[in-house]
């Protein structure tokens, strides 16, 4: 218990989201304020003295996936929930008193303001299949999707936090009759015009599967070949627009 509030109350770290809406980071929760939720959907709602008490019920409660702090009658509640709003697929509610939660599952996860989503790089290397499966285990995960020019730096940057020495495995497969290169969703690189030239092929047979790093490029590699898994997450907030 004493270790999850050590963590909490640590130093927060704020950003602004690519939609516009300013995300305070701590070890445990990313916040955005002036948002509430459908409390019909909460396990447990209850008036608190403080808001700090709503992150400090959170933290120690293992059920607790989000939480949202509002006032009401000059009182202040707090709501627990143990799923997100990507879960529910539904949208948040405008309200400039309130303010919603969610908890990350590792520490180390960081938001990146250039696309809104959500990062952890592995500490390891592992095979492409390893790297997926991983990421997937994470809700709302999945190894890395980059089809938009603003994402490039986000691929230098965990590189270069790799140390340079490890490349970075993407949601990328190489078609063994076509030879192009496909997304894991089933789109084609060749759409994503914005940094096409990114892409180098070594034209072997055995190299099925892509990695970026090397030279700044996102090279095609062996299934076998070992890279950190880079994972990519939704946090609710990517539903505010």
């Amino acid at each position: 218990m004493g270790k999850f509030l050590t963590l909490f109350f640590l130093v927060s770290i704020f950003n602004k989201a690519a939609t516009g809406l300013t995300v305070e980071r701590t070890d445990l929760f990313l916040t955005v304020s002036g948002f509430t939720y459908n409390k019909a959907l909460a396990y447990a709602t209850e008036r608190v003295s403080k808001e700090c008490r709503c992150s400090g019920k959170c933290a120690t409660d293992p059920k607790c996936q989000m939480f949202g702090g509002y006032l009401a009658q000059d009182s202040y509640y707090c709501s627990r929930y143990n799923a997100t709003p990507v879960d529910f697929e539904q949208q948040p509610f405008l309200d400039p008193g309130a303010f919603l939660s969610v908890r990350v599952e590792q520490p180390d996860m960081q938001h990146e303001p250039a696309d809104g989503f959500v990062y952890w790089l592995s500490k390891d290397v592992m095979t492409i299949t390893a790297a997926r499966s991983l990421c997937q285990k994470m809700k709302g995960f999945r190894l890395g999707f980059y089809q938009q020019d603003n994402q490039v730096p986000i691929l230098q940057k965990y590189y270069q936090q790799s140390g340079g020495a490890d490349s970075l495995l993407i949601s990328l497969t190489k078609n063994a009759t076509t030879g192009d290169a496909v997304w894991d969703d089933g789109s084609p690189y060749a759409a994503t015009g914005a940094y096409a030239n990114l892409i180098v092929n070594d034209g072997s047979s055995s190299s099925s599967v892509y990695a970026y790093g090397l030279n700044g490029k996102i090279n095609d590699v062996p299934a076998t070949y070992l890279g950190k898994a880079l994972c990519q997450g939704k946090p609710f907030f990517r539903l505010i627009q």
